[in-house]
């Protein structure tokens, strides 16, 4: 990586100022990894729900073009049977003005209802092929974001091994004094009220855990899973990832 140079068992130890502007750097590339990682962790719930709420739909919309298949299965057994031949030849042959006008009738508002059934099935089935369209969307869209989450997992590991690299060629005193970091003394005393001293409270509670990307405690924390937790604990859900906290 650009910027970022490892050092070899050959060459002299790096000292701790070197070490930690390197490990800063790569510190940085995975938390901007991480963050991606959440994002797309969250996308990717919504979408699980969103798959579950398109196919209900679909389930219910091939019942409804399933009862309506056996509708026009039963019309077109009729028209075979000759139960619309049968009309119409009475139509045909009888002798009585009225009879004739009444099964004239009869054939045209069968010939109605039965263009009628056929375009709704033809619109049911219509519905039906654009929701199940919608599900394989979905499910694409699940398997494109599982690639993502993999992909940047992959970075955030890179980095946290090379970061880990660079720390284990110091001295065992050096890499106390680097991991140390820079707070000391005790947690302040925040002015807040309401949910937000709650927030607060929880999470300064947390001072001196470990960050570890992607996670959301209780034992270590990223950013965006701290103040999930913090809030949480206020009573404010609120989804691991920064970017969609900001929203």
């Amino acid at each position: 990586f650009v910027g970022v140079n490892l050092t070899t068992a050959a060459e002299a130890k790096p000292d701790l100022e070197t070490v930690k502007k390197q490990v800063e750097q790569l510190d940085h590339e995975a938390e901007a990894a991480s963050e991606r990682y959440n994002d797309a962790r969250v996308l990717l719930e919504e979408t699980h729900q969103q798959l579950a709420t398109v196919n209900a739909d679909l389930a219910r919309q091939q019942r409804v073009v399933d009862t309506m298949r056996a509708q026009v299965a039963r019309m077109v057994v009729d028209q075979y049977q000759g139960d619309a031949l049968s009309t119409t030849s009475q139509v045909v042959l009888s002798d009585d003005p009225d009879a004739f006008l009444d099964n004239l009738n009869a054939v045209s508002a069968y010939n109605n209802q039965r263009g009628q059934v056929m375009n709704e099935y033809a619109a049911q089935l219509q519905r039906l092929r654009l929701r199940k369209t919608a599900v394989q969307a979905e499910e694409r869209r699940i398997e494109k974001l599982s690639e993502t989450m993999k992909a940047e997992k992959a970075q955030i590991d890179d980095r946290a091994a090379k970061a880990q690299a660079l720390l284990d060629d110091l001295e065992a005193e050096a890499r106390a004094k680097l991991l140390a970091g820079d707070w000391s003394g005790d947690v302040p005393d925040i002015d807040a009220s309401g949910r937000a001293a709650t927030a607060i409270k929880y999470a300064m509670a947390q001072v001196g855990k470990r960050y570890v990307y992607g996670a959301a405690g209780p034992s270590s924390y990223d950013c965006s899973g701290l103040t999930m937790r913090a809030w949480g604990a206020a009573g404010v859900g609120l989804p691991h990832s920064s970017r969609a906290q900001m929203g």
